[in-house]
């Protein structure tokens, strides 16, 4: 037997060292050759995510340490396929029932307190013979975490037939988290064929099988769709195959079917789940609007997340909208004017300063007027500077700790898995690829991994020729790329 040590090395295949967390990536070989992704701004619901943690951690509510350790309990799927900001989101929710801010099931009522499913108040929405389409787990509204469904992942995006109505029940995925009272639902016993199902199967065999599945899954679709598709079936539950939906394949691909155009149902298509093209050079502002949300795609699960925790932390008066918005605004700006480079030209112009900033950046900082502590904890400055011999580069394979401070917000590619991974492994190679910095051999790299209390800065080698420049002119050289150590001034 190996020993638990040695098993979970040989389980990660890391080499010499043995990793324990999804979120700990430095040096992964997996993600070594991994490009890093392309800088986008924030989101307004990743800039509203990031200032309610600002604000639940200014009042004590949360901490920093808190949430990365939320963070870091998450799911490996999280860490490799949502956001930086997603993952925030499901880590402040987690916290928050944690703490008794959330009770059992309101969240996840929260989540759904829209929805258009219908009751037992309600006509059924379909009739025996009705052709259907069954919706793909991602367009559910599904939380954070698993979600209890009673809808077997094999019919995900296929066609049926309603065979029959059952009668109403109350929702199942709602009854699991403690959601309390739960309307009632239309339940079906819908019909598919075994050949649709199932690449093994014959076609000219009339097989079939029954499932049952709730109205809030079901689409309508026309009949003269329905079996117009390729053989091949992407299972979900076979040999770790991927779902339907990770297919082109799939059953909602067919010819007739909805999102037929583009592999996907778009959840702000129209209510017949129908894509329309429209032959005029000019869209009305309604229109226009359905084209760009439509562009942007479902929700992911973190965004859902955030807009229900925000409403319920607005109820509960843990944050008000005010505040909110004023936090938001601070964050926004907060690279607008580089704090970062104005210690930096101090420090090349004043060489008193320079020594200053180097023992001490907290103090250095506060001489300036500048806070350089990170808002959300106690932070230290550390600067670190670069010559002739010595160049020095920033990241954090932890999560993302960067000075926000000093820098403004990070940028995408810094919270990328590739950068943390790649940095402390092949920071040369990192640097020439992808930032088309050629770090000469006779110069040391230094890699700074910052994974605790201290916020790394670099102090860039002043240009040749600057001798005599004022502390505007030299500010002004200054970028936020060069203060983390991947450009030169």
């Amino acid at each position: 037997m190996l020993s638990d040590q040695r098993l979970v090395a040989a389980v990660h295949d890391v080499g010499p060292k043995v990793r324990y967390t999804a979120h700990d990536v430095g040096g992964v070989p997996e993600l070594l050759d991994a490009p890093l992704p392309e800088e986008k701004p924030m989101q307004p619901w990743e800039l509203e995510c990031h200032a309610l943690f600002a604000i639940l951690s200014k009042d004590g509510i949360l901490k920093t340490d808190m949430l990365r350790r939320a963070v870091e309990s998450l799911p490996l799927h999280a860490h490799e396929e949502w956001g930086y900001y997603e993952r925030w989101s499901a880590a402040m929710a987690n916290l928050l029932r944690e703490e008794g801010h959330l009770q059992p099931g309101q969240l996840e009522a929260e989540l759904v307190a829209d929805d258009d499913g219908a009751t037992e108040e309600s006509p059924p929405r379909f009739a025996p013979g009705d052709a259907v389409l069954v919706r793909r787990e991602e367009l559910r509204r599904t939380a954070w975490r698993a979600p209890h469904l009673r809808t077997p992942g094999y019919i995900f995006g296929c066609h049926g037939l309603i065979e029959r109505h059952c009668g109403a029940f109350a929702d199942p995925s709602l009854l699991a988290f403690g959601v309390r009272p739960v309307g009632q639902q239309h339940l079906y016993r819908v019909r598919f064929r075994q050949s649709d199902l199932w690449p093994e199967q014959l076609d000219e065999l009339d097989d079939t099988v029954d499932v049952e599945i709730y109205e809030s899954w079901l689409e309508p679709v026309p009949a003269e769709g329905m079996h117009e598709r390729p053989r091949e079936t992407v299972m979900r539950h076979l040999d770790g195959a991927a779902p339907p939906h990770a297919s082109g394949a799939d059953c909602a691909g067919a010819p007739g079917a909805p999102g037929a155009k583009h592999g996907h149902v778009h959840a702000h298509d129209d209510a017949d789940g129908h894509e329309h093209e429209h032959g005029h050079d000019h869209m009305s502002r309604t229109e226009a609007e359905r084209v760009a949300i439509a562009a942007e795609g479902a929700p992911r699960p973190g965004e859902r997340v955030h807009a229900a925790l925000v409403r319920i932390c607005l109820q509960r008066g843990l944050v008000h909208r005010e505040r909110l918005r004023a936090v938001m605004s601070a964050i926004e700006t907060a690279g607008v004017e580089l704090h970062g480079a104005r210690l930096v030209a101090r420090a090349w112009a004043d060489s008193a300063f320079r020594q200053r900033l180097l023992a001490n950046g907290n103090a250095a900082a506060l001489e300036l007027g500048i806070v350089a502590s990170n808002p959300n904890a106690p932070t230290e400055l550390c600067v670190v500077a670069s010559d002739a011999h010595v160049h020095n580069l920033i990241v954090c394979t932890l999560c993302s700790c960067y000075p926000a401070a000093l820098l403004g917000p990070s940028p995408t590619w810094y919270k990328s898995r590739s950068y943390r991974a790649r940095a402390v492994r092949r920071p040369r190679e990192l640097l020439r690829n992808e930032f088309g910095l050629e770090v000469p051999a006779n110069v040391a790299l230094r890699v700074h991994d910052s994974t605790a209390d201290l916020r790394y800065m670099v102090l860039p080698a002043r240009p040749p020729g600057t001798e005599g420049w004022s502390e505007e002119q030299l500010r002004n050289l200054v970028t936020r790329d060069g203060m983390l150590g991947v450009a030169k001034v």
